[in-house]
């Protein structure tokens, strides 16, 4: 987990899904960008570039499963994310605060991280893609990103006129 301190973030015990979602968003980037650019700097190691992706996002993916409270998570029916090691399905829009060992402390969904998030996730599915052994995490990674994009769009967007769309403060805010 990226860990945040101060202002919303507190002192240090809460991970909010917008320091995650840029940690998601940088790994992403930096693995997209691997051929051209972060690979050509000097010490730089791809394999360490995997491995924190992986970790933003398993935990990620813990926080979605963290959100699952019908009554507070302001997503009817949009267990769209499902986990392959264990089967089971949650949201794809996590809480927008949890506690650094896990649980959700604040609910309700931030756009601003989650389309990062999601963004940073399809930027690792495409930069591993072509790769003769794809990481353990690619298969449910590229389901993970299409499920979170329709949730963001059912959940986020505002679609009452048919003439434009707007994002939405969150799913439980309009």
């Amino acid at each position: 987990a990226l860990v945040a301190s101060g202002g919303a973030a507190g002192g240090g015990n809460y991970v909010v899904s917008e320091s995650q979602a840029y940690g998601l968003l940088i790994t992403g980037t930096v693995l997209a960008s691997w051929d051209t650019h972060a690979g050509t700097v000097s010490g730089s190691q791809r394999s360490d570039v995997l491995e924190y992706f992986e970790g933003y996002y398993n935990f990620w993916k813990q926080m979605c499963k963290d959100s699952n409270n019908v009554q507070t998570n302001c997503q009817p029916g949009g267990n769209y994310c499902k986990d392959h090691s264990t089967g089971t399905s949650s949201v794809c829009l996590p809480d927008w605060r949890h506690y650094k060992t896990g649980g959700s402390q604040s609910t309700g969904p931030a756009p601003d991280a989650d389309e990062d998030a999601i963004v940073g996730i399809m930027l690792a599915v495409k930069a591993v893609e072509n790769d003769r052994n794809k990481p353990s995490w690619y298969d449910e990674a590229r389901k993970w990103a299409d499920a979170s994009a329709t949730a963001f769009y059912e959940f986020e967007v505002d679609k009452s006129r048919t003439d434009h769309r707007l994002v939405k403060l969150g799913s439980c805010r309009g």
